[in-house]
């Protein structure tokens, strides 16, 4: 009889261990209409997120808030070049957003919060400035460049100016990526349903191979093992890529429309943003296996994650209803999500 309660016990301590380590939505919050993307500092202790106003209205921000209880810290006024996309160098403490309608990249001092630099191609002044990516070690930024024929800018981080251009990378370059080991970049073409190889250095694409689904959208790297993980908004899943061979390792079905990507190597796990899904899809990196789907609002957007504090984070924009109606109400858009794993 002892032994029996005493092995009930040891089950019960372990199913509640298995229950504890399980994801979930810790808090939600709204944001400022609007709202596109989220980045997270380094010490996991800011998050930002952009929003470009409601329609009609010139009021866009980035709202800093903070990473522990998505309290609002302040927020600073962009409504001169509204921001969508987010890259943050947490060395120099710089913001670098791509300013989608006004086809070009803000550079904000974090310390101040003042734009310093707004950054531009004078032959392309409608360019679709898309993701923005930060290269810490070498202090470069990476823009994607959506088009028939796609591009990716490099801005210097020392001056905030125009590095060059590599051209031809494809038709609807949409997501980046950056191997900190290898130091090779990649990008995801929409249009084409292919991922690409980039060597920054030489300014060339080295290698383009099938992206494992329709409409690759956006990218995450583990760089410990080579891998890419793409979503697919066609085929509403994910590609696992190795990137050393270029072949397929698996496809993972997530919700509708997975867009958003972000892999936490302190967890080892995957989360994927469901644009139309209204979810995200929580999955185990090592077996593949789908651990939750959490209801995170109404569009899921982007992730940004902190794998200091086994946070993530997540943007869903609103519905927004006809262009020619007035807008609707949406209780669960425009917010923030809090996920944490422990």
């Amino acid at each position: 009889m002892v032994r029996r309660s005493l092995w009930t016990v040891v089950v019960v301590m372990f199913l509640a261990t298995v229950v504890a380590a399980q994801p979930a939505v810790t808090k939600s919050v709204k944001v400022p209409a609007g709202v596109y993307e989220v980045v997270v500092s380094d010490s996991g202790d800011t998050v930002y997120v952009a929003s470009i106003g409601a329609r009609g209205a010139n009021k866009a921000t980035i709202t800093v808030l903070d990473g522990a209880t998505l309290a609002v810290k302040r927020e600073i006024d962009v409504s001169a070049q509204a921001a969508f996309g987010l890259g943050i160098n947490n060395k120099t403490q710089m913001l670098y957003t791509s300013n989608t309608r006004n086809g070009n990249v803000s550079a904000i001092d974090l310390k101040t919060g003042k734009t310093i630099a707004v950054i531009g191609d004078p032959a392309e002044p409608k360019a679709h400035t898309y993701r923005v990516l930060v290269d810490e070690t070498n202090n470069l930024v990476y823009v994607s460049i959506a088009a028939k024929s796609s591009q990716i800018w490099v801005i210097d981080g020392a001056t905030n100016k125009m590095s060059h251009t590599i051209n031809g990378t494809g038709e609807t370059t949409m997501g980046l990526a950056i191997d900190p080991a290898t130091g090779l970049l990649y990008g995801a073409n929409r249009g084409t349903n292919e991922v690409i190889e980039i060597d920054p250095k030489k300014r060339v694409i080295t290698r383009r191979f099938p992206a494992g689904g329709e409409r690759p959208s956006q990218i995450a790297i583990d760089p410990k093992t080579s891998r890419l993980f793409v979503t697919n908004q066609g085929t509403h899943d994910i590609s696992v890529i190795d990137t050393r061979t270029g072949n397929l390792i698996r496809t993972v079905k997530t919700g509708t429309q997975a867009l958003g990507v972000g892999f936490n190597p302190a967890l080892n796990r995957v989360f994927v943003a469901n644009r139309q899904g209204g979810t995200v899809t929580v999955i185990n990196a090592e077996t593949y296996a789908v651990e939750a789907n959490l209801a995170a609002g109404s569009l899921p957007n982007t992730v940004a994650i902190s794998a200091k504090t086994n946070t993530t984070y997540v943007t869903s924009k609103a519905k927004t209803g006809p262009a020619d109606a007035p807008p609707v109400e949406d209780p669960n858009g425009d917010t923030l999500t809090m996920i944490r794993q422990k």
